[in-house]
């Protein structure tokens, strides 16, 4: 399951590209302007391009080792017990819960969760494998962090969820009851690609 990208994601991507093109031209423009003159054209845009990118690829770096060394004081901040300032780059640390106290029950196993997503798929081999109902769910849910507890506005990713591969007669019971008592969604090739 994918979930769409926010609008605000997608304005971020396009500046990130555009901030990056920006400075590889720079980049190529600065060597440009430092071998014309002491290299022979044509020589003299290759010997820029090469130089250009060079430089390109040591700003990337420097880039990414600050985006490293922001994210490494997020997480220390996190596990010193800091509370996160609103709006500002922050990390949280630890078990999620559900808000009210009252969390979900896994469709398949009854489990108690604060998060579910599944899939149910005719037997077979993979390749004869036909999907007959998916879906997912979160609880509304805090983290419970050193700093205090943390609502969640939105579903986490990077979660580990636990996956199995569930055959027991109790949850084939638990999962045809859900399906009879679910209405469900028709998926189409637009519906799957927002």
């Amino acid at each position: 399951m994918t979930r769409p990208a926010a609008s605000g994601e997608n304005a971020a991507m396009v500046r990130g590209c555009v901030k990056t093109l920006l400075v590889l031209v720079a980049c190529v423009g600065l060597s440009y302007v430092l071998v014309a003159g002491r290299v022979p054209p044509p020589r003299d845009r290759f010997a820029a391009l090469a130089a250009g990118l060079s430089l390109w690829l040591g700003w990337g770096c420097v880039e990414t080792a600050g985006e490293a060394r922001r994210n490494m004081a997020a997480l220390r901040a996190a596990m010193a017990g800091e509370r996160p300032l609103d709006g500002a780059r922050a990390a949280a640390i630890g078990p999620i819960h559900a808000a009210s106290g009252r969390p979900l029950a896994a469709p398949i196993s009854g489990k108690p969760c604060v998060l579910y997503e599944y899939g149910i798929h005719t037997t077979g081999s993979e390749e004869s494998k036909e999907p007959l109902a998916a879906g997912f769910a979160l609880a509304p849910s805090e983290m419970r962090s050193p700093a205090g507890p943390i609502r969640l506005l939105g579903y986490p990713m990077n979660t580990k969820l636990q996956e199995h591969v569930r055959v027991a007669p109790a949850d084939r019971e638990r999962a045809t009851a859900y399906l009879a008592s679910t209405a469900f969604e028709p998926r189409s090739a637009s519906s799957s690609r927002r």
